[in-house]
């Protein structure tokens, strides 16, 4: 909903008497005015010991995108494509913008700077958006209770709700900073990064000790002004909806930005995953809302249901690129769907900001008036379109791809899932994008132990292009298999050299690593560095193995030529 308020003066549309709430006090208070969200704080909290977004199950993440995020942008398609009259008034934003963001997409799989803008946009003008959604129902609570949006009232409330969104754009562009209210905003490859500004912590301390008294005296301010107008007992939705604002974004920025200590991307008090499902839920208790206003016989159920179905049509272009398709390597998969998820945002955004004004006519006398908006269209009636019941099938079919998917991503989180369901879970998410480093690791793993070295190979190669910096043992896992090989080329050598290295460096007190490094030197026909390592890995073995490992180490490097076999000629010093 757009932060813009009704017009003062005759044209501003007169609310209806005793209709201040939409679906009754209970409902609104719960879904659309934050006191769910206010509850689910301390629920939380309780539940996990602390807020951290990596407790929560991948099921449950997914789940609540599915049934909460996609309809929210769903919501929107179906308001501004289902109608000739809507698609011709809006035809700028449902046409030209959209290619653009399109074409934005397609540019960005091919040019990370195009990309790493794109997902800097959507992270940065999220807490823009949520807050205009935030001050937007405000301004209509305040209206239906029959308030006038006075100056004096109206500008210090939406001043608040600006400085609250700076606050969480300043602690997202903070030098050395996190990634608050983006969870995924981070893909597996590290392709995409945003591009933050980079501002020291101490500025942004000090701007935060301008902007936190601002902010609290324009909430003076509008106290004061309510005051007289409003009962304090019918204030609720209002300090509902600016409490959660709080939470969400003024309170975390000014702890993160603060000069005494900062909390990291794991420690953000109120999870991002928790944010964008209670900014949905207000999307699609609003928009349902009007939808029944528009036509009576919608109810809110069944109006989530299409919703949910349009707004899987969107991830169409993420499913035909993500699996290279028509896209890059598979290795980029991990950043369309980043890629992907960023530019269906910003398209929400801009039509979100396009159709939902308070100052329109028609938004007005459904959300404020209480009365039909006259959606149809003007001496034609509603005509049937081609376009929705192409929407629900594309939807429809993306939506059961989606659920098998996130079905395999709890199934291989599962510590004791079985060969079989990883290989099947291998295959199925790696045609639509959704593999991971991750899933090959284990799928690699669980290969190896079942002897079928080849294929682990294969799959430690899937994982080492999607992380070339794999955790030290899986890099140790694959330069043994690759040393394994019957043949070891000076290539591959030179691959379980790098490998190797890693596991040095991360395990410098480990016999494997330097064994691994000595051995690959000495194929790689680098005796000077293959007797190097070897002495390393005897000088450790010395310190931590017992007398017979030790023997047993030196034949063998004597055995792989990396190793003098004359002692008297070594330097182990």
């Amino acid at each position: 909903m757009s932060v813009a308020a009704p017009p003062a003066g005759p044209t501003a549309v007169v609310p209806s008497a005793g209709r201040a709430w939409l679906f009754g006090p209970s409902v609104d208070s719960l879904f659309g005015y934050g006191l769910l969200f206010l509850i689910s704080v301390p629920v939380l909290y309780l539940a996990f010991g602390r807020f951290d977004h990596w407790l929560v199950p991948v099921g449950i993440v997914g789940g609540v995108n599915i049934l909460l995020g996609t309809p929210h942008y769903g919501a929107t398609i179906l308001r501004v494509y289902a109608q000739r009259q809507d698609r011709r008034r809006y035809a700028f934003f449902t046409v030209w913008i959209t290619a653009a963001l399109l074409i934005g997409f397609v540019g960005g799989l091919y040019n990370v700077t195009v990309g790493a803008l794109l997902l800097t946009l959507y992270v940065t003008w999220n807490p823009w958006h949520v807050s205009g959604q935030n001050y937007g129902l405000v301004v209509m609570y305040i209206r239906r209770a029959g308030v006038e949006m006075e100056p004096a009232l109206k500008r210090p409330l939406y001043v608040s709700f600006v400085l609250s969104a700076a606050l969480a754009i300043v602690w997202i562009h903070m030098l050395g900073g996190s990634l608050p209210y983006s969870q995924r905003a981070a893909d597996d490859t590290g392709t995409l990064r945003i591009l933050t500004l980079g501002i020291p912590q101490g500025l942004t301390a000090l701007i935060g000790e301008i902007l936190l008294p601002a902010y609290l005296a324009c909430l003076g301010v509008v106290a004061w002004r309510l005051r007289g107008a409003l009962p304090f007992s019918r204030q609720g939705p209002v300090w509902l909806l600016i409490g959660s604002q709080a939470l969400w974004f003024t309170i975390p920025a000014i702890l993160a930005t603060n000069r005494f200590f900062s909390i990291g991307a794991g420690e953000v008090p109120f999870l991002a995953v928790w944010i964008s499902a209670a900014h949905s839920i207000q999307y699609l208790w609003v928009t349902s809302y009007y939808a029944g206003k528009a036509d009576n016989s919608q109810r809110p159920m069944p109006f989530v249901g299409k919703a949910l179905l349009a707004g899987c049509a969107l991830y169409l272009p993420i499913f035909l690129f993500a699996p290279s398709l028509l896209g890059p390597a598979a290795p980029f998969s991990a950043a369309a769907a980043v890629l992907g998820f960023s530019v269906i945002n910003l398209h929400h955004f801009i039509l979100d900001g396009a159709i939902w004004k308070l100052n329109d006519g028609r938004v007005a006398r459904a959300l404020i008036a209480d009365v039909a908006p006259d959606e149809e269209e003007e001496g034609e009636g509603r005509r049937r379109s081609w376009l929705k019941p192409a929407l629900f099938t594309v939807g429809a079919a993306i939506l059961l791809i989606q659920l098998q998917m996130i079905g395999f991503a709890q199934l291989v989180s599962n510590p004791k899932v079985s060969l079989p369901t990883l290989r099947l879970a291998a295959k199925s998410l790696s045609t639509f994008g959704y593999d991971t480093p991750t899933l090959w690791m284990k799928y690699g793993v669980e290969l190896q132990n079942a002897g079928q070295d080849g294929e682990a190979l294969d799959a430690f190669r899937r994982a080492l292009a999607k992380n070339p910096n794999p955790p030290a043992w899986i890099a140790h896992r694959i330069a043994s298999l690759l040393l394994a090989l019957p043949e070891v080329d000076t290539k591959t050598a030179n691959q379980v050299v790098l490998l190797a290295r890693r596991v040095v460096q991360e395990m410098p007190g480990r016999i494997e690593g330097y064994e691994t490094l000595a051995h690959a030197h000495a194929l790689a026909g680098r005796p000077a560095q293959a007797e190097r390592a070897a002495l390393h890995a005897i000088k450790v073995a010395k310190k931590n193995a017992p007398a017979a490992q030790q023997r047993a180490l030196e034949a063998r490097l004597v055995g792989y030529g990396a190793l003098d076999p004359d002692p008297a000629a070594r330097s182990i010093e």
